[in-house]
């Protein structure tokens, strides 16, 4: 996909872009669970069934991480993570059991057309049950990443940032880049060619920024991530890794230590990766 950030002023109209309600005020996430330092927010993946909600609530996780498709026979969004495409769990079960509670929610939308029908809900259920006190953030890949021959298209980048604007302009807006199985942590990073355009998309946005930043790209990127946090107070980055990857816990130990604020970075790592990194910490 090729994207020229320019455009997306052009496309979208300002005042859905800015689109912050004075009623709408975001959640800020480290207040909510009363934290200092973003390692503390601990994290449920890939609740994307009944049992999985069920497990999440009974245990001691902050933010639920949930993925959203459209179903493939009605195209009404449920919660999977491909290659399943269909689970017991629909959008509206899911936000009918976690709007309002204790527990953050963070949608992760895999395609464009998810976005618009999820945000309806995720809207009508804010209003017909109560208003949504605790943290909900909005995430997709809208940019291109360091990939090689395995990455999915991004959601498109000016669809996802206006109907998040127009819909719930409250929520943390998480967004990434596009990464595949096949990288490599030696060669491979988040460049000056990928985290400009990113400054570009978002620089008319008045909603609070996370960076959804995968833990064995640091190493050649932190420069880069240091200049992204330095664009606006309101930006932080979330840290995470797939099961599989083996994140060097050096590179990120340096970022940690980069980063003065410990509010502003977060770490979305699989329990033996976050209990590595602790460990490392230990010795800086």
């Amino acid at each position: 996909m090729v994207f020229e950030a320019g455009h997306l002023k052009s496309a979208v109209a300002m005042d859905e872009l800015i689109g912050a309600s004075q009623n709408n005020f975001p959640v800020n996430v480290l207040k909510f669970f009363d934290l200092t330092d973003g390692l503390e927010l601990s994290w449920a993946h890939a609740v994307n069934s009944q049992l999985k909600l069920k497990e999440a609530f009974s245990g001691n996780s902050m933010m639920l991480e949930a993925d959203v498709l459209l179903h493939p026979k009605d195209g009404t969004p449920l919660m999977a993570h491909p290659p399943n495409t269909n689970s017991d769990l629909s959008l509206v079960q899911f936000l009918k059991k976690t709007i309002g509670s204790g527990k953050g929610i963070k949608l992760d939308f895999k395609v464009t057309a998810v976005v618009e029908p999820s945000l309806r809900i995720l809207s009508d259920q804010t209003t017909a049950q109560h208003e949504a006190t605790n943290p909900i953030w909005l995430n997709a890949d809208i940019l291109s990443g360091p990939c090689q021959t395995d990455c999915n298209d991004p959601v498109d980048p000016q669809v996802f940032l206006s109907l998040c604007a127009k819909y719930f302009p409250s929520a943390t807006l998480s967004v990434g880049w596009t990464t595949g199985k096949y990288i490599s942590p030696e060669k491979d990073g988040y460049d000056w060619h990928l985290v400009q355009p990113m400054k570009q998309l978002l620089s008319n946005l008045t909603q609070p920024i996370t960076f959804a930043i995968r833990a064995n790209l640091i190493g050649n990127s932190i420069e880069q991530l240091i200049w992204l946090l330095g664009l606006s107070e309101e930006y932080t980055l979330t840290i995470w890794s797939a099961d599989s990857d083996a994140p060097n816990m050096k590179d990120l130990v340096a970022l940690h230590n980069r980063v003065s604020d410990k509010k502003r970075i977060f770490y979305d790592l699989p329990l033996h990766q976050k209990t590595n990194f602790r460990e490392e910490l230990k010795y800086y």
